[in-house]
């Protein structure tokens, strides 16, 4: 017994239809299991993309903490993903797209410009907060410009 899925239809309910039914009558010794293993495969790596997608989040959290040598500034890096990633959920849902392998590579590459956008922006802040208050090197700039203007 041969067939194909409708277009746009996944392979998975394709196959619980065809489990489901019997071969015809005159079918029945002959037919064979085309397919099994694929069957298998896709049954077996069902819903892991989540948990690769954590344990990677776990991954880039700790470089970051090895990077900054603190643990509380990977945390403001990583809470800007949700964001985009939300967002991205948001679009695919409310136009009717599959979540697919070619949006989850998609997504994927939104988190890293997400991440590398939030990396930019917390180093711009800690190295604002090491040089200091403007108004301090403003204060102690002018006595010194001032002093020199007058000799």
């Amino acid at each position: 017994m041969f067939g194909q899925g409708a277009p746009g239809v996944s392979s998975g309910p394709g196959d619980r239809r065809r489990s489901s039914s019997s071969p015809p009558r005159c079918c029945r010794r002959t037919s064979a299991t085309t397919g099994a293993a694929r069957r298998y495969q896709e049954k077996k790596s069902s819903g892991t993309s989540a948990l690769a997608l954590g344990l990677a989040v776990i991954m880039v959290f700790l470089i970051l903490a090895a990077q900054y040598e603190k643990w509380s500034l990977p945390l403001s890096v990583l809470l800007a993903l949700p964001f985009g990633t939300f967002g991205a959920l948001a679009a695919v849902w409310l136009r009717g797209c599959t979540n697919d392998v070619y949006f989850q590579i998609g997504l994927v590459t939104l988190l890293g410009l997400a991440a590398k956008n939030a990396i930019l922006i917390v180093e711009f802040a800690v190295l604002k907060h090491a040089r200091g208050p403007v108004g301090r090197r403003r204060r102690r700039s002018k006595p010194r410009g001032c002093a020199s203007a007058r000799s």
